[in-house]
């Protein structure tokens, strides 16, 4: 496998200059093997520096920006790997995720990744399923920490609305991806951007100079009227243009880290997957 990946970090000007430091970490690790691109940033040649030069604060003109840059370099880079300054996870984990995106040697393929929000519903109803496992006092006898945790979760895409059971060496075909822990190569996005040049090319203010930007994030509105947020637009652009995209599950669910960090479940404790609760 001979793969040179680009790593595209969108650091908008309203995020500050946040990058998790799991995710520094695990660049700063294989640093040798990858070029880092994040905001105006550029991580290359096997050295690692950090100058705070965030895109501009528009989601679609910053992820928009990071495919022209990408593309640019021609074919030194036969991956993009979009990952979002707030994904997270520990060093081993990011690595087994990218290694498994790309030995399933897919034109697009993510991820899941947990929400900033516990389901508590959920939470509700998996402790009413352990009911005999349950103290006179309401609390749970000798609980499983990972189910409990893996139970309160919310995810991108939405696993509880698939059928896990029908990936395949863990890669899962879907209708719908997100951005923020995608591998794509390049020559899918050199199509996807020649499909919608005609329609959706633009340039900032000032001289049009050279090819523009080709907004593929514009958001966009479902045929049920459904907004779909820039991420999931692009690949909805994708899968309209022939395309598939896919799920890679072996490395589980990536953490999100805002005020809170919300750590995503392993592998065997996705949905429908969860081991029964250890007494």
């Amino acid at each position: 496998m001979n793969a040179r990946i680009c790593v595209g970090i969108p650091r908008f000007a309203n995020h500050g200059d946040m990058v998790s430091f799991d995710l520094a970490a695990f660049l700063f690790t294989i640093e040798r093997a990858v070029h880092v691109q994040a905001g105006l940033e550029t991580w290359a040649d096997g050295t690692v520096t950090l100058e705070p030069a965030p895109h501009p604060p528009d989601c679609v003109d910053g992820r928009a920006d990071l495919f022209r840059s990408f593309l640019a370099a021609g074919d030194r880079y036969t991956h993009l790997w979009c990952v979002d300054a707030d994904t997270a996870g520990p060093p081993d984990k990011l690595a087994r995720a990218v290694r498994g995106m790309l030995t399933a040697g897919k034109d697009w393929i993510a991820c899941p990744v947990v929400l900033k929000s516990y389901d508590w519903a959920a939470v509700a109803d998996y402790v009413r399923k352990q009911a005999e496992n349950v103290s006179s006092y309401g609390v749970l006898v000798d609980p499983d920490p990972q189910a409990l945790e893996a139970a309160s979760h919310r995810y991108s895409p939405d696993l509880h609305a698939l059928d896990l059971s029908k990936a395949k060496d863990e890669v899962l075909q879907v209708d719908r991806t997100h951005l923020a822990c995608t591998l794509l190569r390049r020559d899918a996005l050199v199509r996807l951007v020649d499909a919608y040049r005609p329609d959706l090319e633009y340039w900032r203010p000032g001289p049009k100079i050279g090819p523009g930007h080709v907004a593929l994030p514009l958001l966009s509105i479902a045929p049920s009227g459904e907004l779909v947020r820039e991420d999931y637009a692009v690949a909805d652009r994708f899968r309209a243009i022939g395309g598939e995209l896919f799920l890679y599950l072996g490395a589980g669910a990536m953490d999100h880290v805002g005020l809170h960090r919300f750590t995503g479940a392993s592998a065997e404790y996705l949905p429908g997957r969860r081991p029964r609760l250890h007494v």
